[in-house]
């Protein structure tokens, strides 16, 4: 029997079957997100060294520069691991 995007056994199956197929969307969805996320992390891992770099080189006084540096780095390090631990399965 037909059900919303997918098909169920029977009436049994068919609370089953429906989440099974929103299961699936979902996955679908986040796999777009997966793909962005994979451009956008080192984009800002860049972004955020590029700054504070700049921002403590122009005003070494200033010290949030090197919050910007920090974020930098802690952003690179979670996709260097990630991207690791992608190829590794």
């Amino acid at each position: 029997m037909p059900v919303t995007h997918g098909i169920a056994c029977s009436d049994a199956c068919r609370p089953i079957a429906e989440k099974i197929a929103q299961l699936q969307l979902v996955a679908l969805r986040n796999q777009g997100l997966h793909r962005a996320q994979r451009v956008i992390q080192p984009v800002m891992a860049v972004l955020l060294l590029a700054i504070g770099v700049w921002t403590v080189y122009t005003n070494p006084a200033w010290t949030e520069g090197w919050i910007f540096v920090a974020g930098g780095v802690v952003i690179g390090i979670a996709l260097a691991f990630s991207s690791r631990r992608r190829r590794a399965t």
